[in-house]
């Protein structure tokens, strides 16, 4: 994360209820439950975290009334949950913070940080750390926004959240404008991966074409590329680009995906390509409700 541009912070292991308030947390969400300080200094201090958030958004606050426009914070620290017998659990977490954005350059004009930003930042940590079957899924986290934020999933198991925070959250904690974070637990980043495995590389040319599909809300991109992925000698798949209206119906949407093929021992040809697309093909449309609207 500082290789990305982030300075590391450290936030004090004590919150306040009124800052799991201003997150809009629902009463029956875990991260509620936490356990009061006995005798705190500071009313406002008056039990451990159960999240990272509060802290880097007050961090981020105080930056802010102080004249800094763009901000990116991480912290790495515990947490600590009701819920153990006599210690409270106490999972490791990483969470970050931005504000702000980019600048204007000769690349092009200045931006705020979006939610692409804060996944794409999630994805580079992924990366470093050789996480394998890891995805995520949209859906409605406070204190992110409902549309723009997602849970992080490694092995089928949800272990963090990432996106936009809700803009009223961002207000309440004296933010302006759009606010990405993020929150994992470690333990699953952290863990040994194993050796490196060394997977000979193809000498032969690939085979690359493009396929659009009339993919209806209910279906994700992400299903879309999965079954794509599972195809035989499917090397790369990629989104290139995706619009509405014009000629697409209601409740749907124009995905087109590039679709790159590589055997390791041989040449494909017209014959192997054209019935594997046409599988392809057919798996999206079977597993999505899709309709193909023809190669590109």
């Amino acid at each position: 994360l500082v290789g990305a541009g982030f300075h590391e912070a450290m936030t004090f292991s004590f919150i306040g209820e009124d800052d799991l308030n201003r997150l809009g947390l629902p009463a029956d969400d875990v991260r509620r439950d936490g356990i009061a300080v006995v005798n705190p200094l500071h009313a406002e201090e008056g039990v451990m975290r159960t999240t990272l958030l509060p802290g880097l958004l007050k961090a981020a606050s105080y930056n802010v009334a102080r004249q800094v426009d763009d901000i990116a914070l991480f912290e790495t620290g515990k947490t600590f949950m009701s819920g153990g017998d006599v210690i409270p659990d106490q999972p490791d977490v990483v969470a970050f913070v931005t504000v702000g954005g980019e600048p204007a350059t000769w690349q092009g004009p200045a931006r705020s940080f979006d939610v692409f930003d804060a996944v794409g930042t999630w994805e580079l940590i992924a990366r470093s750390m050789r996480l394998d079957d890891v995805a995520i899924e949209q859906a409605n986290i406070p204190p992110f926004h409902p549309e723009r934020g997602a849970r992080i999933l490694h092995r089928g198991v949800t272990i963090g959240a990432v996106g936009e925070i809700h803009p009223a959250v961002a207000e309440r904690f004296g933010v302006q404008g759009r606010v990405t974070a993020a929150e994992v637990e470690l333990a699953s980043v952290l863990a040994d991966p194993g050796l490196w495995s060394f997977a000979a590389p193809s000498p032969f040319p690939p085979a690359v074409f493009d396929l659009a599909f009339e993919v209806p809300d209910g279906s994700s991109t992400k299903s879309v590329l999965d079954v794509v992925r599972a195809a035989d000698d499917v090397e790369d798949v990629h989104v290139f680009d995706v619009f509405r209206g014009g000629s697409i119906a209601d409740g749907h949407r124009s995905i087109a995906i590039r679709v790159t093929m590589r055997a390791g021992d041989r040449t494909l040809t017209d014959d192997d390509v054209a019935p594997a697309r046409e599988a392809i093909v057919a798996s999206v449309v079977a597993a999505t409700q899709s309709r193909l609207r023809g190669a590109l």
